[in-house]
């Protein structure tokens, strides 16, 4: 039974219960402080980017007092695939209640342009990262995924990779992906 969940897995491991949920706390806190942009108004890091933020400052340092911010084989594997089960449940469970509805109204159409809207910059993407930028695979992977802010995509990475450098892209991309896309989407309201 221990093993069908993973439990001797996360037993096996270094992981502080502690040090992480100071550091999500933290982070939720720092992610519900509101950010004055001009013209725009109030917008917020939100729980996934204020968390992403205090973990990439905590993790540079790796400790600070009794916050012990870096772990290692099999231990990030487990907080790894422990956080992107908890972030699909909650966006499966959020995004379920309404998807219905939306595809009885939208159709082929949501469908089509979906699969532009998400294929065209993300080979676009692809090819300035590795032909402008000159990143490696990886590392153009991971920026992707962190500037799509696709948390599944980053999962796929990691199951493909047997490297940490996807999380370190997808970690470095994805704050300012979070940022950029909340003020792309006022001024679009604004526009629009």
């Amino acid at each position: 039974m221990e093993k069908l969940f993973g439990l001797r897995q996360f037993a096996e491991t270094n992981i502080h219960i502690f040090s992480i949920s100071i550091i999500l706390l933290i982070g939720i806190l720092v992610g519900m402080i509101p950010i004055t942009i001009p013209g725009l108004g109030e917008m917020t890091l939100g729980v996934a980017g204020g968390p992403l933020f205090v973990s990439i400052i905590i993790g540079h340092f790796g400790k600070i007092g009794p916050i012990q911010a870096r772990y290692y084989q099999p231990s990030n594997h487990v907080i790894r695939d422990f956080g992107l089960v908890l972030f699909l449940a909650g966006a499966g469970t959020k995004a379920g209640s309404g998807i219905v509805e939306v595809i009885m109204n939208e159709g082929f159409r949501l469908i089509i342009g979906g699969a532009i809207i998400t294929l065209v910059p993300l080979f676009v993407g692809f090819i300035i990262a590795k032909k402008l930028l000159r990143l490696s695979f990886i590392h153009s992977l991971g920026a992707l995924c962190g500037g799509m802010t696709s948390t599944p995509g980053l999962g796929a990475c990691n199951n493909l990779i047997d490297s940490d450098d996807p999380t370190i892209a997808y970690a470095a991309a994805y704050p300012f992906a979070l940022f950029f896309m909340a003020i792309g989407s006022q001024i679009l309201a604004l526009i629009l």
